[in-house]
């Protein structure tokens, strides 16, 4: 047999728009403490389902807005001391999807002293 939608179950599944239903900043893990990056934080975003064609990631970098590409990425002159990240995702108008919740995170540097 053949299985049949009425009209109303057939607009239902085409009216409903596309959303995210997870965003999760892996790396760096809430309140981990780095040590020795020199400058380069390496960042990984959970993200489902995947990023669409088209769609943004903004982030966060201690309140100063960054797009960057992808869900995996660098960011560059991260220096000692406490540092917060939140991503969202952004799609074709600039219209908000999805946001993480901030993350906290710290980094150390080994000192070197000399006699």
């Amino acid at each position: 047999m053949a299985s049949c939608t009425t009209g109303d179950e057939a607009s239902n599944a085409v009216a409903k728009p596309f959303s995210y239903t997870s965003l999760e900043i892996s790396a760096p893990a809430p309140e981990e403490t780095l040590w020795n990056i020199e400058g380069n934080l390496n960042v990984s975003l959970a993200l489902s389902p995947p990023l669409q064609p088209n769609h943004q990631v903004r982030v966060y970098f201690d309140g100063v807005a960054r797009t960057v590409d992808g869900t995996s990425f660098q960011l560059q002159e991260v220096y000692r001391g406490v540092h917060n990240i939140q991503a969202e995702i952004l799609d074709e108008t600039g219209t908000l999807m999805i946001r993480s919740l901030p993350n906290r995170f710290y980094v150390q540097q080994n000192t070197v002293r000399f006699r």
